[in-house]
C-alpha cells in the first residue's frame, strides 16, 4: 500500500484534536525524519486560513511530498484534493462515499490502480449530540452487517444503487420520528407534512370562519405557516471575527472607523476572517469575545487563535 500521503476524516472537531495531539506527542519525530507534514482542517479555522492550508497541501501533493491531513467533514464537499489513502470515521453512507471520493481522485496512482479507503470506529469520538450523524452511523453499520453476510445482494459494491437504496431505507426508518417536524400553534399539535398535504385541521377552521356563503377558493396547504415554523438549519451560535493575518488589520480599522461606508467595506472583508462557534464554546470563551454594539459584531481577543487549531478555549500563553 502506498503511504506517501494520507487523509483522516472525523465526525467531530474534538476527535481531530485528540488524534493530532496523540501524533504530535508520540510520533512527530519519526514523521519529521521521514519528511511528513501534518495538517489540521476544521471549521475552527477561518475561511482565509483554510484556503491557505489547502493551497499548501495541494502544492505538496503535486510535488509528491509526504502529507498527513486530519480533517472534519468540511473536506467532503467542494474541496478538489486527492490522497493515496483515506481513513473515515464511520458515519452515514453518503458521507463515507464523499470521503472516498478524496482517494485517488485523479487516478494519480496509475490506470487500473486503486487507493485504499478504511472505515474506522474510534472509541474517543462522541457523537451523542449529533443525532443525524448518529442515526447515519447506525444505518451504515446495519448495511455493513448485511454486506458482510451477502455482498452479492449489493453487487459486491458499497457504492452500488442497491447498497445506497438499502442504506436510505434503514436511515429513514431510524429518522422517521425526527422527520415529522412536530410543532405547536395555540397549544394544538401540527406536523409539517400535514400542513403541506391535506391540512384538514386548518382548512376546516378556515371554512368555519368564512361561513358557507363565502365562495372563495380555499387552498388547503398553509405555506406561510409552514415557512414560519420550519428552519432548514437551526440558529447556530455566534460569528466571531478572528485576529488571523489580515484579520488583525481589519479589526484595528473597524474599531477606529468613523464613516459608515468604510465600516461596510471592512465588514465585507471580515467575512473571510470570521468563524462560527457554538453557544457552548462562546460561553467557555467568555471575556475573550468582545461585542461591539456600534458594529454589530463579536471580535476574538489576541492569543485565542492558533495557527494549527484556529479558535482556542484557552489562550496560547497557557
Amino acid at each position: 500500500m502506498d503511504r506517501r500521503n494520507l487523509l483522516a476524516v472525523f465526525n467531530t472537531k474534538s476527535a481531530v484534536s485528540i488524534v493530532y495531539k496523540e501524533i504530535k506527542d508520540k510520533y512527530m519525530d519519526i514523521l519529521e525524519e521521514e519528511g511528513f507534514s501534518l495538517y489540521v482542517l476544521t471549521t475552527n479555522l477561518c475561511p482565509a486560513h483554510r484556503r491557505k492550508k489547502i493551497k499548501e497541501i495541494r502544492k505538496k501533493l503535486k510535488e509528491n511530498q509526504r502529507v498527513i491531513v486530519l480533517s472534519s467533514q468540511l473536506i467532503e464537499a467542494g474541496v478538489d484534493i486527492s490522497f493515496n489513502c483515506v481513513f473515515r470515521s464511520i458515519a452515514g453512507l453518503d458521507s463515507l462515499i464523499q470521503s472516498a471520493g478524496r482517494c485517488n481522485r485523479h487516478s494519480e496512482l496509475g490506470y487500473g490502480k486503486y487507493g485504499h479507503v478504511f472505515i474506522i470506529n474510534p472509541d474517543f469520538e462522541n457523537i451523542s449530540l449529533l443525532k443525524d450523524i448518529e442515526k447515519g452511523k447506525e444505518a451504515t453499520q446495519t448495511l455493513l452487517n448485511l454486506f458482510e453476510r451477502n455482498s452479492e445482494v449489493f453487487s459486491n459494491d458499497l457504492e452500488s444503487i442497491e447498497a445506497i437504496e438499502a442504506y436510505f431505507k434503514v436511515y429513514y426508518q431510524k429518522q422517521k420520528d425526527n422527520m415529522t417536524n412536530r410543532f405547536y400553534i395555540n397549544n394544538r399539535e401540527f406536523l409539517m407534512y400535514d400542513l403541506l398535504a391535506s391540512n384538514l385541521k386548518l382548512r376546516n377552521d378556515t371554512i368555519r370562519n368564512l361561513g358557507h356563503n363565502d365562495r372563495r377558493i380555499i387552498i388547503s396547504q398553509s405555506f406561510k405557516t409552514a415557512a414560519k415554523n420550519f428552519k432548514a438549519i437551526d440558529n447556530y451560535g455566534k460569528t466571531i471575527l478572528v485576529p488571523y493575518q489580515e484579520g488583525k488589520e481589519i479589526i484595528e480599522k473597524l474599531v477606529s472607523a468613523s464613516k459608515n461606508s468604510e465600516k461596510v467595506q471592512l465588514l465585507k472583508k471580515a467575512q473571510t476572517y470570521s468563524v462560527n462557534i457554538s453557544i457552548d464554546k462562546a460561553n467557555k470563551l467568555g471575556n475573550a469575545i468582545i461585542y461591539y454594539d456600534n458594529l454589530g459584531i463579536y471580535i476574538l481577543k489576541e492569543g485565542y487563535y492558533d495557527d494549527t487549531f484556529g479558535v482556542l478555549i484557552s489562550p496560547l500563553s497557557m
